[in-house]
């Protein structure tokens, strides 16, 4: 993860880069790269929810990068929808600061006023 992030950490008690190092090497928990002439350009971290209504939502935890742009969101959750879609799911869902909010609208998620936003793909 970048310098920057490691330093932000541990995500309100939820999380430590030993935590998240463990989940992501047992699988727990997912770690996806956008990489652009062999350099990373940003990162993020997912999970697969189930919820007692049986929909599974793919989880956007963490982004991280340099310089991330709509431009490099937008291929993020491109990827993100993708993979939700070839995985049966049902939607995606993030919970970020509310800064995400824009983001988020741009990127056809529901008008929740939360900061944690869904997207249904079915």
């Amino acid at each position: 993860m970048f310098k920057e992030e490691i330093e932000r950490m541990p995500y309100n008690n939820k999380y430590t880069p030993e935590l998240l190092k463990d989940h992501i090497e047992s699988g727990k928990l997912g770690l996806l790269k956008i990489i652009h002439n062999d350099k990373i350009l940003a990162g993020y971290v997912i999970r697969i929810n189930t919820y007692p209504t049986n929909k599974k939502l793919l989880e956007l935890l963490f982004v991280f990068g340099r310089g991330l742009s709509f431009k490099l969101g937008k291929q993020i959750f491109k990827k993100l929808e993708r993979l939700a879609k070839k995985l049966g799911l049902h939607g995606i869902e993030l919970t970020g600061r509310l800064e995400w909010n824009m983001v988020a609208d741009r990127l056809g998620f529901n008008k929740q006023q939360f900061t944690q936003r869904t997207k249904w793909l079915t």
